[in-house]
């Protein structure tokens, strides 16, 4: 009798199959984001050959990567700068340059130490007066986005003179940013006129000075959700305020009391940081200090991406509750996909533009959810993230809500001041291929103000690798 060599037929264990929504888009253009995958696979029972399995696999990843090039043809002329993006920020890590050295805003700007702004507790920043540089609005901005971020709305803020004495004591620091600077805040820094510096540092350390006042509005925090209070000190004596903060008994061990000093940046690091900060604006201030810097690249942001008219008439608003910047960088994207596409504004009708790149309007498939822009053309959403009252993990919740729709790639949108705030947590998100991290194609964008263009991660990233290398004796 002859034996028969039969086939075993194998099984993947993650083998699963999702039906495919069929709607107008599907229709009209049959290709998917992902290439179909294959759920069986014929193997001989005796063939336990390891590189064979390997040669195998690496020819079916081959085939697979072979029918994905030719099923895609992107409509997306930043593509083109994709792979030298890419390129750019593996040259980068060659040199020595990884990811984790890639600071977010605020530790590029400051050193700070005893903990980190993106705190969802009260803090008490002790922040070092240098005669070079100019910081306190900077600080108190990065510190209102936090707040914006973990909590949502706008803290108060509490910039109080010395004849607002008594209001300070009942004012609380929580849901407020309040600051106090030793040349004026006298209540709090009485000791501050009565010695010299060298002599401060020392009585600091020999707990000589009454700081009851002081201990007690920070031990306030023990009973207060997030807030702010920043307190100015000469550089002179700021560590030993804050090594004496840290260290008293007056102040429970809980509270979080962090150091902020700036940074010695180089001028032109300094300046092209801010602008990448503010979508690549033009800074109208020829000082150096960062507060000039800082705050004429906001103003000048808030010009540039104020939309039209024309443009707030094709793009319509969410249905629930919006921040005017989620709005404004939403009809940002538009116009910048317009611009992209060739299409003027004011020479199509007002319906055929809503038509070619829907907002607000809802996609069949998956849990039909409702993408802030859809790019009729390209088949891609576009989704606005400015992080308010949320934190990173939403950006995950949102890519993973078009699971199962008929989409050729999920495009998340930032604004430039929260990409650069949240740099790690968006750069573990990223991917090189579908499958990774993501079932979908997945693009982070922040914004070129200047250019009215929406500028890639990739882009963003090699820009600040090159600014941390000029400024790399500060680490």
């Amino acid at each position: 009798m002859t034996e028969l060599d039969l086939p075993r037929m194998r099984i993947w264990e993650n083998a699963k199959l999702e039906p495919i929504a069929v709607d107008y888009c599907s229709i009209e253009q049959p290709e998917i984001g992902l290439p179909a995958r294959p759920l069986l696979s014929v193997t001989e029972i005796e063939d336990n050959d390891p590189v064979s399995e390997l040669d195998s696999r690496s020819s079916t990843q081959t085939t697979s990567e072979e029918s994905t090039s030719g099923a895609s043809t992107s409509t997306d002329a930043s593509d083109s700068n994709l792979s030298q993006a890419t390129t750019s920020a593996t040259d980068t890590e060659q040199e020595g340059i990884t990811p984790d050295q890639l600071h977010e805003l605020d530790e590029f700007l400051f050193d700070i130490d005893g903990g980190a702004l993106d705190s969802y507790d009260p803090l008490c920043i002790v922040a070092a007066k240098t005669p070079d540089e100019e910081y306190k609005q900077t600080l108190e901005t990065l510190c209102r986005e936090q707040f914006r971020q973990l909590n949502g709305g706008k803290p108060l803020a509490s910039l109080l003179a010395d004849s607002e004495g008594e209001a300070l004591e009942n004012t609380r620091v929580q849901n407020r940013i309040v600051s106090y600077d030793d040349a004026s805040s006298e209540e709090y820094f009485d000791f501050v006129s009565e010695i010299n510096g060298d002599e401060i540092r020392t009585s600091l350390r020999e707990g000589e000075f009454d700081l009851s006042k002081l201990t007690s509005r920070i031990d306030e925090f023990f009973s207060e959700t997030l807030g702010y209070l920043l307190l100015f000190a000469n550089e002179q004596y700021a560590p030993a305020l804050h090594d004496y903060l840290r260290s008293t008994d007056d102040v429970r061990e809980t509270t979080q009391i962090l150091s902020v000093r700036p940074r010695p940046l180089p001028e032109d690091v300094k300046r092209e940081l801010v602008r990448l900060a503010w979508g690549n604006v033009s800074l109208e201030s020829d000082s150096q200090k960062l507060d000039r810097l800082f705050h004429s690249g906001e103003d000048e942001f808030r010009k540039a991406i104020q939309p039209s008219g024309a443009l707030e008439e094709i793009t319509a608003r969410d249905e629930g509750e919006e921040s005017r910047l989620h709005y404004w960088i939403k009809c940002f994207t538009v116009e910048a996909l317009l611009k992209r596409d060739g299409v003027a504004v004011q020479e199509e009708s007002r319906i055929d533009l809503k038509e070619r790149i829907p907002t607000e309007t809802e996609l069949r498939g998956g849990g039909n959810p409702r993408p802030d822009i859809y790019h009729e053309p390209s088949r891609e959403v576009y989704e606005v993230e400015t992080l308010y009252e949320t934190d990173h993990k939403k950006i995950t919740r949102t890519i993973d809500k078009y699971e199962g729709v008929n989409v050729k790639r999920v495009n998340v949108v930032l604004p430039n001041l929260t990409c650069l705030r949240n740099l790690g947590a968006v750069r573990r998100k990223t991917q090189e291929e579908p499958g990774e991290m993501f079932h979908n194609e997945v693009r982070f964008w922040t914004l070129d103000a200047v250019e009215q263009e929406l500028l890639a991660l990739e882009d963003v990233v090699s820009r600040l690798a090159d600014l941390y290398n000029r400024s790399e004796k500060l680490w």
